[in-house]
């Protein structure tokens, strides 16, 4: 074979394409000078990571030949993976480019997209839904990220997104009608994750619902943020009888309806309080009620400040073995009783304390009776105990967990200096 020869030319478009993929997406397209083979060789290549702090004229061409509409085009390649990631920009490239290009990628059978956009638009006073992105119905997408962005219109018919298996979601006042129907509308989703935040309501929006119904929802992460707006009422329905794991928080104690979760293994509450509704209080021991079968449960220092506020006895959580108290304050010690008597499995307590806590004002009161866990517990572990460890309560709850907890393996306090018993 003759030495002049271009062995790698001679590929097929679609192997060159794949190989042209393991490049950064800006050296890709820097092979269309290689030779005229190479000019078009782009349209072959899988996976586009696109990315700039501000889209320049030269970026938005670049784009606009990546992925042209498809009246314009016959380029029907698939696209594996689109990352679009846009840190600032003008109101105008969303409507009039943005759109059009992951259009263009779901057109062409994107199977994983991921859009990163500013939450802030130059040029905009407040959210409009002319600038809002726009995620057209698919049968090939399985992973959806999206990140920022002024609002967000998608189908939420059953059957848009019939093979969608992973939905990431952070957005700022998002459509009422996307929180009560979108995450409702997908069979095949089995992980979830929605952070919104609302800095904008209008009077009329007191009450926002939303509504979790996923068969195959293994994995479920929900974060509300809301800013100044006391009076607002959130009503969440969850309702996904495979779920494994969740992540709930919120500053404001919502309203959680949780249907049956059998397969529930971990649970972490971060959920808050909100002081202006007193008539509220019940709901963090009603949610817990709705976890009573989660095995491995983790409250974070506002949710223990919600259960401490509540001042009511703990459902029986029969399925819990693992318990975890994180970054616990004054409220926080004040459940550990509580747990022992509600939780009669349960085997291990991790408590990790916040720093300068000042237990002035709290007693250890041992329950009436000794609690069935007790019976169980195997390990307990407390951090970060540095400024507590000499305080009079804190031992006397400790020499309670020693002298009672018969099935005690390993005791571990870090940070102490000299507890004396």
């Amino acid at each position: 074979m003759s030495k002049d020869v271009d062995i790698i030319s001679t590929l097929p478009d679609d192997l060159l394409g794949r190989i042209i993929s393991l490049l950064p997406t800006k050296d890709a397209i820097g092979t269309a000078v290689l030779s005229s083979r190479w000019k078009n060789l782009m349209d072959f290549v899988p996976v586009l990571d696109l990315a700039c702090h501000v889209p320049t004229a030269g970026f938005i061409d670049t784009v606009k030949k990546l992925l042209p509409s498809t009246s314009s085009s016959a380029n029907t390649q698939v696209i594996q993976n689109l990352r679009l990631q846009i840190c600032e920009c003008h109101w105008c490239i969303v409507p009039v480019h943005v759109n059009r290009w992951v259009r263009s990628a779901i057109e062409r059978k994107v199977v994983h997209l991921d859009v990163c956009l500013p939450d802030f638009v130059s040029g905009t006073v407040a959210n409009d839904m002319i600038l809002a992105l726009r995620i057209i119905a698919s049968d090939s997408l399985q992973t959806l990220n999206i990140r920022g962005g002024l609002g967000l219109c998608m189908p939420c018919s059953t059957g848009s997104f019939k093979n969608l298996k992973t939905f990431n979601l952070r957005i700022n006042n998002p459509d009422k009608e996307i929180l009560a129907n979108l995450f409702c509308s997908l069979p095949q989703l089995e992980e979830l994750s929605v952070e919104a935040t609302f800095s904008m309501i209008r009077p009329g929006d007191m009450n926002i619902c939303i509504n979790i119904i996923a068969p195959a929802l293994k994995q479920l992460c929900l974060c509300i943020n809301q800013k100044d707006y006391h009076d607002v009422d959130f009503k969440i329905l969850i309702d996904t009888p495979m779920l494994k794991y969740i992540f709930l928080g919120d500053d404001f104690l919502a309203a959680y309806l949780v249907k049956s979760l059998p397969c529930i293994v971990i649970a972490t509450l971060a959920i808050g309080m909100n002081l202006y509704h007193e008539d509220r209080v019940f709901r963090a021991i009603e949610l817990l009620r709705r976890l009573s079968n989660v095995k491995y449960l983790s409250v974070t220092s506002d949710a223990s400040a919600a259960l401490d506020w509540a001042d009511q006895d703990f459902p029986i959580l029969h399925g819990v073995t693992d318990l975890e108290l994180d970054d616990v304050s004054l409220s926080g010690f004040s459940l550990i009783p509580k747990f022992l008597k509600s939780a009669p499995n349960l085997k291990n307590i991790v408590v990790t304390i916040q720093p300068e806590v000042d237990l002035t004002g709290w007693s250890w009161i041992s329950p009436e009776t000794l609690p069935t866990s007790l019976s169980h517990l195997e390990n307990f572990e407390i951090k970060e105990a540095e400024t507590i460890s000499d305080e009079p309560s804190f031992v006397t709850m400790i020499k309670y967990i020693i002298e009672n907890a018969k099935a005690l393996k390993m005791f571990t306090i870090y940070g102490y200096s000299i507890m004396k018993f």
